[in-house]
Parts: structure tokens; C-alpha cells; sequence
């Protein structure tokens, strides 16, 4: 089901259980807009609320890196779609190797081995 909200669309899932992860999921993004907004500031005091607010992000953003190695961020600017093309450019890309390349990665020695495909360690 498709929603929309603010005019941003959403995409919403029937399973309770995805929908519930889904919200986590934008509850603990990083919101970026301190650092992708193209609004200038020109007041002394914008431009120490908007330093807070980078500071912030920044904190938020390296406290995910450091507790999960990864984080989702928002407020980038970035329409949806190019992330979605993105995603599946890269899914197409790792997921579909040819023979040569994934037997490239089953030599013993660890360390040269070169691409894993997923699942496959």
C-alpha cells in the first residue's frame, strides 16, 4: 500500500512485522538536514543553531557507526527513487557475478581471495 503523508510518499507493508521494523528503522536515522540543506543563514544566531544542529547530527552519526558499524540516515535530499535504483544497480551487480568471479574468491588463502558473494562464507 502506498501512502502519502506531508507529500512524501510512503510505502507501508501488509506484514505487521516488517511495517514494525520499518519504523524502527526511521526512528533511529540520522537526520542529515544540518549538513544537505541548501537554505543560507545569514543571522549570527541561525548560524550557531544550525552549528548545534550539525553537532548533533555528527554525535548521532558516530554513536551508530560506533555501536553498529552502519546507519541509516534521512534528510538528504536524495529522491527515493535514486536510492532505490542504486540498491538494485548494486543487488545486480554483487548477486549476478559470472563462474570466473565467484570461483576467484574460493582460493585458500583468506587474505587474496577478492569477492565473496553473499552467503557463500
Amino acid at each position: 500500500t502506498v501512502s502519502s503523508s506531508s507529500g512524501v510518499a510512503a510505502v507501508t507493508s501488509i506484514d505487521p512485522k516488517v511495517e514494525e521494523l520499518e519504523k524502527k528503522m526511521r526512528e533511529l536515522a540520522v537526520d542529515m538536514r544540518p549538513y544537505c540543506s541548501t537554505q543560507s543563514q545569514n543571522e549570527t544566531k541561525g548560524e550557531i543553531d544550525n552549528q548545534e544542529l550539525k553537532n548533533k547530527c555528527a554525535a548521532e552519526l558516530y554513536e551508530q557507526l560506533q555501536t553498529n558499524g552502519f546507519a541509516y540516515i534521512k534528510g538528504t535530499g536524495i529522491a527515493p527513487y535514486l536510492c532505490k535504483d542504486a540498491l538494485q544497480a548494486t543487488n545486480l551487480f554483487l548477486n549476478d557475478a559470472d563462474e570466473s568471479v565467484r570461483r576467484s574468491c574460493l582460493t585458500k588463502d583468506r587474505a587474496r581471495r577478492g569477492y565473496s558473494p553473499m552467503c557463500t562464507e
